[in-house]
């Protein structure tokens, strides 16, 4: 049913509600809706808005664009398209931000309100103080074993600091002034070290000898080496970070043990085995508060099936152990790390289809590492991804597309994926254009240009339907689709002024991405576009290993110029026919390698 709706959609659409996607016509849509009455419409921020920063871009839109517009009593440009983009100042407390507009057709003042947070309290250097803000711990943590605990307080500046925890400090640790009134503290546990439940106590002389203590609201309780906690995965696709908020090491099925180390709260140390540690949500894990040491596990073997559209490489392994799955190139490769794991019987059974694997290289990195190398057998790797089948770990490798000479898009099959949608409006520009309308509109005329050429395309998203990312890909990977373009357009953060970033840019994670986001770039480039960027990040959508994935930002909406671009459909096919050649440009080298 979803096949036939995607691909009739558009077409009833289209007969329903004529130009539905045509930008234009949804920015006289847009202008028609307002209130006629009104001079001027402020898209952000609104009314009543708390901002924490002392100056924030603002996008507002006049009717009249021959009309002179002062904001906070300062005279701002008005842009052809009537887009009004400028920065706004904040003092701490309440503003009232008045915007002025004197027209051909009249005066009209408008004031919106915008909070801004008070700013980090100044401490003085006397009286000597200790404050609440930014005390560390502020909540209990529990240690498990060999580590180290952070504290840290405000206060006066310029002092001598101190902290003390009953059962662990003999005496009182230094501290060290690491920015003005910011104190931080650090005590690494020894393995015999045994508390439950203690307060940091902090010590502060100021500058004339006055003396402060206070007592953090959090506790520490530490659990010697001899006690081990396991706590195991609760949902697929728990994330392992590399520090808190960090970014992600692991990417981890249910059902996964990992040697528990610290407890913060909201956040869990963790160990995927000796050495290799990092840091989970408390929500995606669950706690059998095992006592028992996690052995090592061994794989005895490697054996290969394959169906019509990937190669599966199933290692004996005696247990599910923590795993790590990277893509390297020169050579094209897929690296599977196994943590608490060592090879037992050196037998690998390589798969009858000679298009996706090489050979496979093997090492054992220490006593709680083992590396797999899948040396692939193109330059280009068409997807990957690693689950377990019962204790089995699986590695699946996408086989290559067979492509028609001189017609590199026929019977290709591609997603695109409209960015946001629905609730999710994405950026705004002055006008009030919003992300979502501009992104479903090139996405289809870059579905036209890719059929047209004998690609097989699945819309993830036809409409304007709120939709989350895992459903979006869900959908690709059920249609075995064999490329993920994700069609976005840009905003720059609030702190920067609007005229300051413009351009288009592409985006790409595992090195599968890389070349055709490459390949891309210019292309947009070369539409008068400012180069924004050719990027390395790690988004959800882009980090997903299934197929190579490219994030395309045609524009920045918080520009005015930009957003006019953005406004004209003939620019919008054009931005798409840039994606099209940059596909295209990217799949002729790779037919011509092989």
């Amino acid at each position: 049913m979803r096949k036939i709706l995607t691909f009739l959609f558009p077409f009833l659409l289209s007969i329903i509600f004529g130009q539905a996607y045509s930008i234009e016509s949804i920015v006289e849509d847009m202008v028609a809706q307002r209130d006629s009455s009104r001079l001027l419409f402020i898209t952000h921020p609104g009314d009543s808005s708390q901002i924490n920063i002392h100056k924030s871009r603002f996008g507002a839109w006049v009717r009249d664009t021959s009309a002179k517009v002062t904001v906070q009593g300062r005279a701002v440009k008005v842009w052809p398209s009537g887009a009004v983009a400028d920065m706004i100042t904040l003092e701490p407390g309440w503003n009232s931000v008045p915007f002025f507009v004197e027209s051909k057709w009249g005066i009209e003042e408008t004031i919106i309100h915008v909070f801004r947070d008070q700013e980090l309290e100044a401490t003085p250097e006397r009286p000597t103080v200790i404050l609440d803000t930014l005390m560390s711990p502020s909540t209990n943590r529990a240690y498990y074993g060999a580590n180290e605990i952070n504290v840290s307080f405000h206060g006066s500046p310029g002092g001598k600091a101190t902290f003390y925890i009953k059962g662990l400090t003999s005496e009182p640790f230094p501290m060290k002034e690491t920015s003005s009134g910011i104190y931080s503290g650090l005590y690494r546990i020894k393995d015999t070290d045994n508390v439950n439940s203690k307060k940091v106590v902090f010590k502060l002389k100021g500058k004339r000898g006055w003396v402060k203590k206070r007592s953090t609201a959090g506790r520490i309780s530490v659990i010697p080496n001899y006690q081990p906690r396991v706590a195991k995965t609760a949902i697929d696709h728990t994330l392992v970070h590399y520090g808190i908020n960090g970014e992600i090491f692991m990417d981890l099925p249910i059902g996964v043990e990992l040697e528990l180390k610290a407890d913060y709260g909201y956040w869990c140390k963790v160990e995927a085995a000796e050495g290799h540690s990092g840091f989970v949500r408390k929500s995606s894990l669950e706690f059998p508060v095992s006592g028992e040491i996690l052995d090592r596990a061994y794989v005895n073997g490697i054996s290969a099936d394959e169906d019509t559209n990937w190669v599966y490489l199933t290692f004996n392994t005696s247990e599910k152990v923590p795993f790590d799955i990277t893509h390297h190139l020169e050579p094209n490769r897929i690296s599977v790390t196994l943590f608490r794991t060592y090879f037992q019987n050196e037998w690998t059974n390589y798969p009858e289809n000679k298009d996706v694997l090489n050979y496979l290289d093997w090492v054992q990195v220490d006593d709680s590492a083992i590396r797999f190398d899948f040396i692939l057998s193109n330059e280009q790797s068409w997807g990957f991804y690693g689950k377990y089948n019962g204790n089995r770990f699986v590695l699946a490798l996408r086989k290559p597309p067979v492509f028609v000479d001189n017609s590199p898009f026929q019977g290709l099959s591609i997603a695109i994926d409209a960015g946001h949608g629905g609730d999710h409006k994405g950026a705004l520009g002055a006008t009030g254009l919003m992300e979502k309308d501009v992104n479903l509109v090139y996405s289809y005329y870059l579905k036209d240009i890719l059929e047209k050429e004998g690609a097989k395309v699945i819309m993830t998203r036809s409409d304007d339907t709120t939709m989350g990312l895992s459903e979006r890909m869900d959908i690709a990977f059920e249609e075995n689709t064999q490329l993920f373009l994700w069609m976005h357009n840009n905003s720059t953060g609030l702190l920067r002024h609007p005229e300051e970033i413009k351009g288009a840019s592409t985006y790409y994670t595992p090195l599968q991405g890389l070349e055709f986001a490459r390949s891309i770039y210019p292309h947009l480039t070369n539409l008068g576009l400012e180069p924004e960027g050719f990027v390395h990040r790690s988004y959800y959508m882009t980090r997903q290993t299934y197929m190579p994935v490219i994030l395309v930002e045609g524009a920045f909406l918080s520009n005015p110029e930009d957003e006019m671009f953005l406004m004209s459909d003939e620019n919008l096919r054009n931005l798409a026919q840039a994606v099209a050649d940059g596909l295209r440009e990217r799949l002729g080298e790779i037919g011509n390698q092989k």
